[in-house]
């Protein structure tokens, strides 16, 4: 558990550096602690999360009003396998991939916070197995 919690104190700086965008698009920075990191808007939250027990990161997104959450990793495999992009996603290094994923929310934030393209991705994911088969 120290190595997680060392992992977070080492890059919690660098991650809500590259997630500034985060407020100037009215995000503010909810709270933080080891396992995630939450920005919140009226419309929706972010949610920067760290597997406790595995060296898995995520960033969640949750539209309030439906209270529905949507893993962004999900929707960008699926996104890359239509468009071709590459974000340089890392499995094994967390910071490398929270970093690709914020680059990717970024580029496609009007359509990361919009809950009809996250449902129409998440839809296509049922299929993404069935592709690589």
């Amino acid at each position: 558990m120290n190595s997680i919690k060392h992992f977070i104190t080492a890059s919690s700086d660098i991650i809500k550096k590259r997630a500034n965008f985060l407020i100037e698009k009215g995000f503010v920075l909810q709270n933080e602690d080891e396992f995630i990191i939450h920005y919140s808007s009226n419309l929706c939250l972010v949610e920067i999360v760290f597997e406790r027990f595995d060296d898995i990161s995520d960033i969640n997104i949750r539209f309030l009003e439906k209270n529905k959450s949507y893993s962004i990793s999900w929707i960008l495999r699926v996104f890359e396998e239509v468009n071709y992009n590459d974000y340089m996603i890392n499995k094994k290094d967390k910071l490398i991939n929270v970093l690709g994923l914020l680059n990717f929310i970024e580029d496609y934030f009007e359509n990361v916070t919009d809950i009809v393209f996250c449902e129409s991705m998440m839809g296509k994911v049922e299929d993404f197995p069935k592709k690589r088969i």
